[in-house]
Parts: structure tokens; sequence; C-alpha cells
């Protein structure tokens, strides 16, 4: 009898001792979240100062997007079986967490990149409206600017992307007069396979040409996902 109530009140000193569930996963979330928040937070940061969009950051998106589905599943598989597989499966929640708010993070900092762009490249469109209305129509390059309407051909302000495509457009009978007679676009591919463009094109433009679609727009400009 005395051994009997030995054990059961070892038993209990045991389970008196032993932390609460929340406290035993507490390190796997902590784990799990920190690794996803260190390897996807670059690329937060590159995509807000235009630099971001290269083949790195989506191989790690993706990689870290991988990790944590398998460790939820593989967690979700072992947990009846070992101790520390609700712990594998916590921690592959945290890291999903981590990178659908991350991923959300992305985006914006992208999108405050490109209105950036489109603000500064607001000296190059009204140099080259300017040459509008003195020539009748608008250069065959950006270098016919230089050094009359402007000292020197502006970048994009991007280093992912440095550099405005530009293309004299040949008239079209019976266009509105206001419409754009060249293209001015920025190729901004955001993958390996992506051919994403930021596209100068005002609003009226737009609404005649593709009347019913829906693009971000930043002033003037529209982005064209692939």
């Amino acid at each position: 009898m005395s051994d009997t109530l030995t054990r059961v009140t070892a038993n209990a000193t045991i389970r008196q001792n032993l932390p609460p569930p929340f406290a035993r996963l507490r390190p796997w979330i902590g784990a799990g979240g920190g690794a996803a928040f260190l390897v996807l937070l670059p690329g937060v940061v590159l995509e807000a100062v235009g630099r971001g969009g290269h083949g790195g950051c989506f191989v790690a998106g993706l990689l870290v997007l991988v990790a944590g589905v398998a460790a939820f599943a593989l967690g979700a598989v072992l947990a009846p079986f070992w101790r520390h597989g609700a712990g594998l499966c916590v921690a592959g929640i945290a890291v999903l967490a981590v990178w659908f708010t991350l991923l959300l993070l992305a985006r914006q900092a992208r999108s405050f990149a490109f209105a950036r762009c489109a603000a500064r490249a607001g000296d190059l469109v009204g140099a080259i409206e300017r040459y509008r209305q003195i020539y009748g129509h608008a250069p065959d390059r950006l270098a016919e600017l230089v050094p009359t309407l402007l000292s020197a051909v502006p970048g994009t302000g991007m280093p992912a992307y440095p550099e405005f495509d530009y293309a004299r457009l040949p008239a079209k009978p019976g266009a509105p007069t206001a419409d754009p007679d060249f293209e001015l676009t920025i190729s901004c591919p955001t993958a390996f396979l992506s051919f994403d463009l930021f596209v100068y094109q005002p609003l009226a433009v737009e609404q005649r040409v593709s009347p019913g679609w829906s693009r971000p727009r930043y002033g003037d400009w529209i982005y064209v996902a692939d």
C-alpha cells in the first residue's frame, strides 16, 4: 500500500513539474517562425528599395513554403508516435504564418517602389510632351531630349530595372491627338518565367482601349502582370 501511495505521489509531482502545453511548444514556434523571418526579410527589403524581382527571392520563398508544409504534415503524422511531433507540426504552422505575412509585406514594398518610380518618371514624360508640342510628334530616341529639355535621360531609380524602354509609335488614323504617340515601359520580371511590364498609359487611354480591365495603377502608369 505504501509503495502504491509513493508511486502516485511521485507521478503527481512529475505532472506538476511538467511545463504547460504552450510552454512546451513555444520553442518550436520561435524556431520555425524566426528561421522563416530571417530567410524572407531580405526579400522584403530588396523589394522596398527597388532591387527585388530576381530569382533568389523567389527560390527562397518557395523553399520556405515547402519547408513549412512538410514540417506541418510530418508533425501531424508523427504526433501520435513521437513526443516532438506536435512541436514540429506547430513549427510548420509558424513558418507558413510568417511566409504569408511577409509575402503581403513584399507586395506592399514592391508597390511602394513602383509608386516612387512613377513619380520619378514625371520629368521624363513632361519632356516628351513638350517635344511633341514643339515638333508635332514624339522623339525617335530619348537622347533627343538632351540637352534642350533634359540635362540627362533619367533612370527609373530601381536598381533591378534601371532603364526605361522607349519607342516611337506610328501614327494611327483617327486617334485622338492627346493620345501618346510613344511607348514608355519598364520590363520588370518577378521570377524566372515572368514578363511583367510597367507601362505609361494615362487613365483616359486605358478606359478606351481596355474597357473593363482592372490593373494596379500608379498615376499615369499601370502594372501589367503576365
